[in-house]
């Protein structure tokens, strides 16, 4: 069973080392297909083969006159590059979100300086006289006295039990004990009769 296992690997091993060593034959493949293979953009792929960029993708190489070891380099330099094209790709990203996050900031902070909001809000609201209300007179007797502190002591009362509601949609801890005693159970029942 070992020399069967031994065998079997030496086979697979030599399978992987004889696939990487065949040379690919790009000659019959396309612009397109080469791209799509290798995961190279068109146009990064023609530049490295120096190509015309006028070419269209759908020419095929051996048209062009590239031969499989310019493909193998074209492919070599794009990978040994790769990182500084993708971070030069993420680096100009990240400058544009940032300057049009400074830009926007900056028109925000600009905002306070329009006054348009002031004449729409002095437009908007008409000033009415307020009334003048003298203490020099107090017509109010005791019960009227007594009526409005109990009016404010009951509207704080109400404002701090909603305050204290719980406003989340966390459950409250329930003792399965206590909620035994509000809900008619079997034994109970049974109990009762007796």
């Amino acid at each position: 069973m070992k020399k069967n296992m031994i065998i079997i690997f030496l086979l697979v091993s030599l399978f992987c080392v004889a696939q990487e060593k065949k040379q690919e034959n790009f000659s019959e493949k396309t612009l397109f297909g080469l791209s799509q293979e290798t995961k190279i953009p068109i146009k990064k792929l023609k530049t490295l083969l120096e190509i015309d960029a006028a070419k269209p993708p759908e020419t095929k190489l051996y048209e062009l006159e590239i031969s499989s070891t310019q493909v193998q380099r074209a492919i070599i330099k794009y990978n040994s590059t790769k990182r500084v094209y993708f971070w030069g790709i993420v680096l100009a990203g990240m400058i544009i979100v940032f300057t049009s996050l400074a830009l926007v900031g900056f028109i925000i902070n600009q905002l306070k300086n329009l006054h348009f909001l002031d004449k729409l809000s002095k437009k908007r609201f008409v000033n009415i006289p307020h009334a003048k209300i003298s203490a020099d007179k107090p017509n109010l007797s005791r019960n009227d006295i007594v009526a409005v502190i109990t009016a404010i002591y009951l509207h704080e009362l109400e404002a701090e039990e909603q305050s204290r509601l719980l406003l989340t949609w966390k459950r409250t801890p329930i003792s399965m004990w206590k909620a035994a005693t509000k809900f008619n159970m079997p034994n109970r029942l049974f109990f009762g009769k007796k």
